[in-house]
């Protein structure tokens, strides 16, 4: 096994742990809302969270940029510039915070009318969510580019051990729709603080005003992991939105069940990118070659993970929904299947994401999926009928997604070997 090998299989191995049982804790939100609130709330629960995850696009940027320079700095250990690099990019996030919290303010009435939801104070609630949201993932990657996999992993326990535990408190104390999110918003302030303990004390964190940046550059990755990102973010979460527009609100709240065991198959590969990510940043700067075998290993490893949990979910829904969520929610069982199927190729086109923002390659991924989100939005106007009809439009249109990207790297990896083979 080469030093790289036992890299991934030693970090993924930890977050693999951690994150399993911060997502089985994120379930366990999801099952405990499901239950202590009617059909209809948790149907408008779920619409204002898929609006917070659509709205949160620069989060992949934020993480991308961030985790990027410190690999690059730290690889030549050059502790002064990581040590400034942290402290601006903190500063940055937080100006920035308060910039999309105060847009936020001013469009929540509309964004309250789209969705059909009659309090705009819920809205807000997911304004300062998406605030707090770009300073989390500023520490997320601050931890992924030092490889803190540890910490990484501890902040996705923490999160949602927090979430939990108030949300069913203020949820049983009838603070409903309003004591979830607030449960959230607490668990990501206590989050974030214990984040930045964690790297104060592992790094020292210092500004000098004499030594300049690459902003030029930072702007630049940074303006295309947010297309990415963000075109990504709208295709992942197009389906509760669309299904909460075109359908009534118990057919939403029916979804919601099934949304949530269906992307038990997103958070599945989540170790493995996590981990890529700045492994490919390093194989990438010193082979290029290298890092197209390590995404087939990844794209493999990650199809393993996806036949197991669509098989798996197939089989337990039946027992799975009302299990969990409760009788009231039966009815939600036969959307379990379409809902996995539709992650299915949301889990790929996360490893594409990540690997191509690794090499410095968006452009053509950013494009494809951005076409894939136009086509679902235009397909789905002529056939909104049920939730299995809008699902199987946005599934196969991902899946093409995939298997254009897919087809466009072996041909850039293979036009390089034979140019290569040429110059031999």
């Amino acid at each position: 096994m080469t030093k790289l090998n036992s890299k991934v299989v030693n970090s993924v191995f930890i977050l693999l742990i951690l994150t399993t049982i911060g997502n089985g804790i994120n379930y366990c939100f999801q099952i405990a809302m499901g239950r202590m609130l009617s059909v209809v709330e948790f149907g408008t629960l779920n619409a204002l969270l898929s609006f917070f995850m659509m709205s949160a696009v620069p989060s992949g940027a934020i993480t991308a940029l961030t985790a990027k320079y410190l690999v690059k700095y730290n690889s030549t250990d050059n502790k002064q510039m990581v040590s400034i690099f942290i402290f601006r990019v903190l500063r940055a996030a937080l100006i920035g915070s308060l910039i999309v919290f105060m847009i936020g303010l001013i469009f929540s009435p509309t964004v309250s009318r789209y969705l059909n939801i009659s309090s705009v104070g819920l809205v807000l609630y997911i304004m300062i969510l998406i605030s707090l949201n770009i300073l989390f993932v500023t520490i997320i990657g601050i931890a992924q580019g030092l490889k803190y996999f540890s910490a990484l992993g501890l902040l996705g326990v923490v999160l949602p051990g927090l979430k939990l535990t108030l949300g069913i408190i203020w949820v049983a104390l009838g603070f409903k729709i309003f004591g979830a999110l607030m449960s959230i918003i607490i668990a990501l302030i206590l989050t974030i603080g214990f984040g930045l303990i964690y790297i104060r004390q592992k790094t020292e964190i210092s500004d000098q005003a004499d030594i300049k940046l690459d902003t030029t550059a930072y702007f630049q990755f940074f303006t295309s992991a947010f297309l990415l990102s963000a075109s990504l973010s709208i295709l992942t979460n197009l389906d509760m939105m669309l299904i909460s527009h075109y359908l009534s609100r118990d057919e939403a709240g029916y979804y919601g069940p099934a949304m949530i065991l269906g992307r038990i198959i997103l958070y599945a590969p989540a170790a493995l990118v996590l981990v890529m990510y700045p492994l490919v940043i390093e194989s990438h700067a010193a082979d290029p070659r290298n890092t197209y075998k390590l995404i087939l290993k990844v794209l493999l490893f990650t199809t393993l993970i996806i036949v197991a949990c669509v098989g798996g979910l197939w089989l337990i829904s039946g027992i799975a929904v009302p299990l969990l969520f409760g009788e009231k929610f039966i009815n939600s069982t036969i959307y379990v299947l379409p809902a996995s199927l539709f992650v299915v190729p949301i889990c790929y086109l996360t490893v594409l994401m990540n690997y191509a923002m690794a090499v410095g390659g968006t452009r053509f991924l950013t494009v494809t999926i951005i076409i894939g989100c136009l086509l679902s939005f235009l397909l789905v106007e002529f056939d909104h009928s049920s939730v299995p009809a809008v699902l199987s439009t946005m599934t196969l249109i991902g899946l093409a997604v995939v298997l254009v990207n897919v087809a466009e790297m072996t041909f850039k990896y293979r036009k390089s070997y034979n140019n290569e083979a040429r110059l031999i």
